[in-house]
């Protein structure tokens, strides 16, 4: 019976995507006034007319990039929201509620956990009205979901999980003018100059920044080992030029680099050459392997069998990427017997009095305990209903005037992405980082400064 609330959870979600005739809204031209219209009108829906010329970027004083659209951000009374999540709540087995497919749980804990925020926001007289859409892990699906929003789009819509639906929805916020939040895929190659888009959790880049401001902060560049593949020329680069930016000994002072062979790591053979490794002068050793996509998996786990044999009782630190936590539990049992540090955008503190408080409070409605996902859903809900509420439906635009927002097991820090080539956001991104390390088998944060 543990899961029987959070499956009239996951059932409900089934009734939310009936469609209703109801008033619905069309823009015309202009952002600032709109005509009504009801669901049954057969006429044609324009597209809102949000780009204006370049060579003519709107000037607010309270809006100090270019975004290439002529953009306000408006205050309502209640904001209404789309969330678009792969929960195949279709299924779920009504009669057997322990046997909810972890794909599936994880998303069902999402949208309680967000719950949880809507009503907490809702004392606080912040109203948003959150409708919730099983998109199905199916590309059909989500365009069908947005053919059904597309004559009055929502001011925000959260999620869908798949990389090619992000991009869909990514182009159709620009097209539209809504603001787009994308909870679970970070890339810089979703979109670019679209400022509806926001990304809520920190990419790849910001990840190899944070590391390298940690390690620079903290060691010298002698110490330092950063691994990569043999012929990986554009990873090399890449390396140097951050760990460059990140350095205070400035750009001419580079670490080692160390080339390995991707076979012979998998084959169990000596990887790097014990010997070439002065332990006595360089003590600790500092490595970084800056791979985590899940084709490098066997890589990465064979990487850090290998190394723990070529320490051994030498004083080394190994740093490594958030996506070696979804690596299994080969993995974890490594990072816990080494001094391994990983990049993560976020940390569920168990003896926080925030956790507690969730933890019993989760437990209490809906009879199970909460798990990372019910703490991502909260955090993401209140923190877009408190800047809505504040900032208006396009609050990513008024960024200049926020700070940092701290909730219970990450940080929001919305940040624009520019254009490399000119003075021009291509999108937004929460790029708060954090380093965590395991003892004991129990994660804790490591100090950034």
């Amino acid at each position: 019976m543990r899961y029987i609330l959070l499956l009239i959870v996951a059932v409900s979600l089934l009734s939310c995507d009936a469609t209703k005739k109801s008033r619905k809204t069309t823009y015309h031209k202009s952002t600032k006034h709109r005509k009504t219209r009801t669901a049954h009108n057969k006429h044609k829906v324009k597209k809102p007319n949000w780009r204006i010329k370049q060579d003519k970027p709107p000037v607010k004083e309270d809006m100090p990039y270019d975004y290439g659209y002529n953009l306000t951000s408006e205050k309502k009374d209640a904001y209404d929201i789309a969330l678009l999540m792969p929960m195949r709540a279709h299924r779920v087995n009504e009669a057997e509620p322990d046997k909810i497919p972890k794909s599936t749980l994880r998303f069902i804990e999402f949208w309680a956990g967000a719950k949880l925020a809507l009503t907490d926001l809702n004392q606080k007289g912040i109203h948003l009205n959150v409708t919730a859409k099983d998109t199905k892990y199916s590309s059909a699906d989500a365009k069908r979901i947005w053919r059904s929003l597309r004559n009055d789009p929502p001011d925000v819509i959260v999620g869908p999980y798949k990389r090619e639906n992000v991009q869909y929805y990514a182009e159709r916020a620009k097209d539209y003018g809504f603001t787009f939040v994308s909870p679970w895929i970070s890339s810089p190659k979703i979109t670019k100059n679209n400022p509806f888009y926001i990304q809520t959790k920190a990419g790849l880049r910001a990840h190899y920044e944070t590391i390298f401001h940690h390690i620079s902060k903290h060691y010298d560049a002698d110490q330092v080992y950063i691994v990569i593949k043999e012929k990986d020329a554009a990873k090399r680069k890449l390396m140097e030029e951050l760990y460059a930016e990140q350095s205070e000994e400035g750009e001419a002072v580079l670490p080692h680099f160390i080339e390995v062979n991707v076979d012979t790591v998998l084959r169990g053979h000596e990887m790097i050459d014990s010997s070439s490794l002065d332990w006595e002068a360089h003590s600790p050793m500092v490595f970084f392997l800056p791979y985590a996509s899940n084709k490098d998996k066997m890589f990465v786990y064979s990487f850090m069998q290998k190394f723990e044999l070529l320490t051994g009782t030498n004083d080394a630190v190994l740093y490594g990427l958030y996506k070696w936590l979804d690596f299994g539990e080969d993995v974890y049992d490594l990072i816990n017997r080494m001094d391994v540090r990983v990049s993560v955008s976020g940390l569920v503190n168990p003896f926080n009095s925030a956790t507690r408080q969730f933890r019993r409070r989760y437990f209490n409605i809906y009879g199970s305990l909460p798990g990372k996902d019910a703490y991502e859903g909260y955090d993401l809900f209140y923190y877009l209903g408190e800047s809505l509420d504040k900032y208006g439906d396009k609050f990513q635009l008024h960024i200049n005037t926020q700070k940092p927002v701290s909730r219970i097991h990450t940080v929001y820090d919305l940040q624009p992405v520019m254009s490399k080539t000119e003075n021009r956001v291509e999108y937004f991104e929460n790029i708060f980082v954090d380093l965590i390390e395991m003892k004991h088998y129990n994660f804790k944060r490591v100090g950034l400064r």
